[in-house]
């Protein structure tokens, strides 16, 4: 059942991905995400240094993506066919772990069906209302190493875990002040050597795919990405003339009111830059607070939760106020924690 409902529903979404990548072509002037990729994997297949700025476009672009955000797309290059068929195939390999899970999970057939076809219905709901962040970002991609990631911390051996965090670190590095509490509950609840042998894991796969090939040849490149990123930020502010003759206040990122960006904006005083430092620093402290939290509930009451569960709330928890105080809230950056709660409901209904 649960096999052919992923067969079908895998369909649904080869069928509107193509839709869309045939209506929402590669445009540098709608998106920089595909474009920057592409002259990562071209500079890497013709043995160039790949962080370094990128004078292709029409204005200054520094690559500030991780070795994971653009190396699975080796393979477009190599074979000669469209980037953004990558991300779908990444995105249904993480919805076949999660549907893996399921099938070991004691559920009512009624909610096991639901559970399995909820994620092509997220899915779904996001080409048919918002096609264009479907066709011109990589998010179907971050998705699929996140959910193998989660079932990896909930039964994984210190090498799944280790590899699958080392995937979600050099795709996006969002998790990276949540590890600490994941090596603590590790060390604390399950078993010390097994700890040590994941944080190896992590420690070289990062060395052996990003430090290295990457980082070693220019310690700078890392800082230059985040200056990147904040010149992006910046961008994004902005409320374009056609958008304030029509009345609107705020940028448009922010008009569909996920976040906290759009308070900042508002109320915070100072020119857009102060306003964007003023919202980092918070984002980072309260970050900090919420990891602080997290290992004090986990120290005074962390004996009642089985590991795996108190890994993926302690994550859920996080990610939430990661993601409420990010200073670029694109609607897409959403939906890995919305699949996270997912995947909570499917194991802790499931007696998994």
């Amino acid at each position: 059942m649960i096999g052919g409902i992923f067969l079908l529903g895998s369909t649904l979404l080869i069928y509107f991905h193509e839709k869309v990548l045939t209506t929402y072509p590669i445009d540098i002037y709608k998106s920089d995400i595909i474009p920057t990729i592409q002259v990562c994997v071209n500079r890497f297949l013709a043995g160039e240094p790949v962080y370094t700025p990128i004078d292709e476009f029409h204005y200054d672009h520094f690559p500030n993506y991780m070795p994971l955000k653009w190396l699975p797309f080796v393979i477009a290059e190599w074979f000669g066919f469209e980037y953004r068929w990558i991300p779908l195939v990444i995105g249904l390999i993480g919805i076949g772990f999660y549907q893996v899970n399921l099938l070991k999970q004691n559920h009512h057939l009624v909610l096991a069906i639901l559970l399995a076809v909820a994620p092509f219905l997220l899915l779904l709901y996001y080409y048919l209302n918002m096609p264009w962040n479907m066709a011109y970002t990589v998010e179907l991609m971050d998705l699929g190493f996140h959910l193998v990631m989660f079932v990896a911390i909930l039964n994984g051996g210190f090498l799944f875990r280790g590899i699958s965090i080392v995937i979600v670190l050099l795709s996006r590095y969002s998790i990276v002040l949540w590890l600490p509490v994941f090596f603590l509950g590790l060390f604390f609840k399950e078993n010390k050597m097994k700890t040590v042998k994941t944080a190896l894991v992590v420690f070289i796969g990062i060395a052996g795919l990003y430090i290295i090939p990457f980082l070693s040849t220019d310690w700078t490149s890392f800082s230059q990405g985040q200056q990147a990123y904040l010149l992006a930020a910046q961008g994004s502010w902005n409320v374009s003339q056609q958008d304030q003759e029509k009345g609107e206040i705020v940028p448009h990122v922010m008009r569909d009111q996920i976040g906290i960006a759009s308070y900042f904006y508002l109320f915070v005083e100072g020119e857009k830059l102060e306003k964007i430092n003023a919202l980092k620093k918070t984002h980072i402290a309260v970050s900090v607070f919420t990891v602080l939290l997290i290992g004090f509930i986990f120290w005074k009451w962390g004996s009642s939760l089985p590991p795996g569960y108190y890994f993926l709330y302690s994550l859920k928890i996080y990610l939430a106020i990661f993601y409420a105080f990010i200073q670029v809230p694109f609607f897409y950056l959403f939906i890995t924690p919305l699949f996270l709660s997912l995947f909570i409901v499917q194991v802790k209904d499931g007696g998994g």
